[in-house]
């Protein structure tokens, strides 16, 4: 019976791990598309850009020009049609961070048992709070989200990009972090 079950595993394993390969022959269908990061600081305000090349210092200003509609700050960028949103949202993360925390107090209990006092013990111990001190900070990630279709004239056509952006608070009026993505061509 046991080696019945661990040949039905195996073979499961091995199943899962190679059908993908052979999933999608079609090579013409799919997004070769390669997607560079680029981050920078504006403002006070961190700015990240995952697009099909890096951003030359013209596109990120665009990235890092803000308008106002309904009175929330977002990246204008420039003519383009707005497929969807801003809506705004509200992520609690505090079962997450509460999850973090009781891993993070396992481990400088372990550290402690393993080691005794010793002073490393004292300085991962003292690391450990401070992190726990951090995620305790900001519980709630207020942020809104958008898709536009914009014109890229260098490769003449539409593409979609997805936007978020961080507030400080519940007032969405400061923003601290914004994350546009390339996500596709436009047919």
């Amino acid at each position: 019976m046991k080696k019945l079950f661990v040949g039905v595993l195996s073979a499961s394993i091995f199943l899962t791990s190679v059908s993908p390969l052979y999933a999608n022959n079609n090579t013409q269908s799919q997004n070769t598309d390669e997607r560079v990061e680029t981050s920078w600081t504006e403002n006070g305000i961190e700015i990240t850009v995952t697009d099909r090349h890096s951003l030359s210092e013209e596109e990120k200003a665009t990235f890092s020009n803000f308008a106002s509609p309904n009175g929330i700050p977002l990246p204008d960028l420039g003519d383009g049609d707005v497929i969807e949103g801003p809506t705004k949202h509200a992520f609690d993360s505090s079962v997450t961070k509460f999850a973090i925390e009781v891993s993070i107090r396992g481990v400088s209990g372990l550290v402690t048992t393993r080691i005794g006092n010793h002073w490393v013990t004292t300085v991962t111990q003292a690391f450990l709070s401070d992190v726990i001190a951090r995620l305790k900070n900001r519980q709630i990630e207020y942020c809104t989200m958008l898709t536009r279709k914009v014109y890229t004239s260098p490769d003449n056509r539409y593409a979609y990009y997805a936007t978020k952006v961080s507030y400080t608070d519940s007032s969405y009026t400061t923003p601290t972090h914004v994350q546009t993505e390339f996500m596709g061509w436009a047919n």
